[in-house]
């Protein structure tokens, strides 16, 4: 009994990580200029999260897992004015001007 009750902790924790990994959303997206130029570099990350964020290709394509079904992404690059948009389940692609 002493040793199913020292495993019971594992047992819970194989059981609940799989659900925290499956209310995650992937977001991906490509960030531009107005003039429809692929921005390199751009910050994309989860507004007051510094710990989800990701950083634009050479593309301007990024992809990003946000925890919660309804967040506000955190959009900036040197020289243009940061961008909050607001990103929820139904959002699969986003063109960021």
């Amino acid at each position: 009994m002493k040793n199913l009750l020292q495993k019971f902790p594992l047992f819970l924790f194989m059981l609940a990580a799989p659900l925290t990994l499956w209310c995650q959303l992937n977001i991906t997206g490509t960030v531009t200029s107005t003039a429809n130029i692929p921005l390199s570099g751009a910050s994309v990350k989860l507004k007051n999260n510094n710990q989800v964020g990701t950083y634009t290709d050479v593309s301007g394509k990024f992809s990003l897992e946000i925890p919660q079904k309804k967040s506000v992404l955190e959009i900036s690059f040197v020289g243009y004015k940061t961008q909050t948009l607001s990103v929820d389940a139904e959002t699969k692609d986003l063109a960021i001007k």
